[in-house]
């Protein structure tokens, strides 16, 4: 080193730090150094003083890591691959056979007795028959009591709440399923608790009705037909005033026997023409005005032709002709009529006294002229 070296000035920051010689300048320059604090505080810390990655690491049989970090992670997952080969072999894991394991010295007890060879099952094993009977047993197999399985302490919740001196059932948790078939009786519903949304359809006949308890409010409009009203129900009494109009009235339903007498005005009668004190109602139900008839001739079904003193009226099978009389013309011809002097006025009258005379009509029968 030569004599006229040169020396780095250090700053007032630089306590501690070491100068090292440089020969390419021939001076001292201020390195950044450990100082002997620093030494000691790396070598003593006990956590992360160095990154597992960052120590090297010289990869054996098995391994092909070169870092100490890497190398942990290959033998952690190396060794979960063989445990869970080893924990997944169901057969001989560990190469035993019961060779291994029994020999003949074993002795067996419980279950099983004796020695191998000579092995027999326990006097008091069940058999499987008896098992199966256990297993299917629904009611009590194991003879316990509810005071073997609840104390006084003993709290529920759920579908049951309460201790076991008060235990009760929770709001809605009884399901139709529950609820044996016909179980359900009056003296279980509450007053007014069943409405129409419970009653099926059909449901409430003649029996389940009270004598009486159908009035008026519990009808609906328009709901009581013919089937529902007995033979003879309705009466006069029955039907309001001017209630019955003609649509609830049937054709042909109003016979001459339902009419009263007299109660049938001209303005009923459904006849052409026009009523009046001038016509009449023939029998083709029309109103019609008389055709004045003066004599015989005008009469439509009448013909005379040359009439003559003794003619009479003779119905030919079309109409009405005159002819000769025949027989007994006169009334006097007649086996039951006496006349005796007959003059105008006479009229023919029925004498009781006369022997053999048949009944003749007594007054205003015959007129003479």
């Amino acid at each position: 080193m030569s004599n006229t070296a040169k020396f780095q000035i250090p700053s007032s920051f630089d306590d501690g730090k070491t100068y090292t010689y440089n020969f390419s300048t021939d001076s001292h320059v201020l390195t950044d150094m450990a100082s002997q604090v620093e030494l000691d505080a790396h070598t003593s810390q006990a956590v992360a003083a160095h990154a597992a990655s960052a120590i090297s690491f010289t990869p054996g049989s098995g391994f092909s890591s070169t870092d100490v970090q890497a190398a942990v992670v290959e033998a952690v997952t190396d060794a979960n691959a063989a445990l869970a080969v080893h924990t997944g072999n169901s057969t001989t894991v560990h190469g035993l056979n019961i060779a291994d394991v029994v020999t003949s010295s074993t002795i067996f007890s419980g279950v099983i007795n004796g020695t191998v060879g000579a092995t027999t099952f326990a006097s008091d094993m069940a058999t499987q028959t008896e098992l199966d009977t256990h297993v299917n047993n629904t009611t009590n197999p194991h003879g316990l009591t509810i005071a073997n399985l609840l104390t006084t302490s003993s709290t529920f919740s759920g579908d049951v709440s309460g201790t076991s001196s008060t235990l009760a059932i929770g709001p809605l948790k009884i399901t139709t399923g529950m609820i044996a078939a016909n179980a359900v009786t009056s003296a279980k519903l509450a007053a007014d608790s069943v409405t129409a949304t419970q009653i099926a359809a059909n449901a409430v006949s003649t029996s389940e009705l009270a004598a009486s308890a159908v009035t008026t409010a519990k009808i609906a409009a328009l709901n009581i037909t013919t089937g529902l009203i007995a033979d003879a129900a309705v009466t006069g009494v029955k039907i309001a005033g001017l209630t019955v109009a003609t649509g609830n009235i049937a054709d042909n339903a109003v016979t001459s026997l339902k009419i009263a007498d007299a109660n049938i005005g001209v303005a009923k009668l459904s006849a052409t023409g026009t009523p009046s004190s001038s016509t009449f109602l023939r029998g083709d139900n029309t109103w019609s005005t008389p055709t004045t008839v003066t004599d015989l001739t005008g009469l439509t079904d009448v013909t005379i032709t040359s009439p003559a003193l003794d003619q009479v009226l003779k119905y030919n099978g079309t109409e009405w002709v005159n002819a000769s009389a025949s027989g007994n013309p006169y009334l006097d011809d007649l086996s039951d009529v006496v006349i005796t002097a007959a003059a105008t006025g006479d009229r023919l009258i029925f004498n009781r006294n006369c022997n053999g005379c048949s009944v003749i009509y007594s007054r205003n029968i015959v007129r003479l002229n």
